[in-house]
Formats: structure tokens, C-alpha cells, sequence
């Protein structure tokens, strides 16, 4: 449950934020997938996400 609302809030904010084409956010049970229309955008996530989860480590 916590991943499932922590994390499509956090998906939600920065593609307000910063996206400049389109996300699209599949989630499983504890895993997910994130699509990128653009190459920037999912570099651009992909060192957000790496930074989020070593803060919480």
C-alpha cells in the first residue's frame, strides 16, 4: 500500500514538474515499470530515483 501511494504521487509531481513527453507508470505487486516517451526524461528519473532511494536507505 505504501508503494503503491508514495510512489504514484512522486511519479505524479515530476511529470507536472519536469516531464517534458509523456510517463506511463505500470505498477505489480512490488514491483513497477515506468515508460518514457523521451530518452531525457527517463535519464532524468532514473538519478531522481537512484538519489529518493539511497535517502531512505
Amino acid at each position: 500500500m505504501f508503494l503503491h501511494f508514495m510512489l504514484d504521487l512522486w511519479i505524479h509531481r515530476r511529470r507536472r514538474r519536469r516531464a517534458c513527453g509523456r510517463i506511463v507508470l505500470v505498477r505489480y505487486a512490488d514491483d513497477f515499470l515506468a515508460s518514457f516517451a523521451s530518452e531525457a526524461d527517463a535519464q532524468e528519473m532514473l538519478l531522481a530515483l537512484r538519489a529518493r532511494l539511497a535517502a531512505s536507505a
